[in-house]
């Protein structure tokens, strides 16, 4: 068992890859998960935004134009 944890003397070489191989398959599963996580706290909080206010938010100004009637 020790001669394979040692693996011939390059024990440092294999065992560091490893170990950044695995490091970096954790975080391309975890990333995700975590912007998946922000967006929906973003998503709930303007949501909740937009009913405290009372759901006029169009992404115009105070006179009724919207954004794209403004490019027009």
């Amino acid at each position: 068992m020790a001669e394979f944890l040692h693996m011939g003397g390059y024990a440092w070489y294999v065992w560091s890859s490893y170990g950044v191989v695995t490091g970096l398959l954790v975080y391309h599963y975890v990333s995700p998960l975590c912007k998946r996580r922000a967006l929906l706290r973003e998503l709930s909080a303007e949501a909740a935004a937009r009913r405290d206010n009372g759901g006029d938010d169009d992404g115009g100004d105070d006179d009724g134009n919207t954004k794209t009637a403004a490019r027009a």
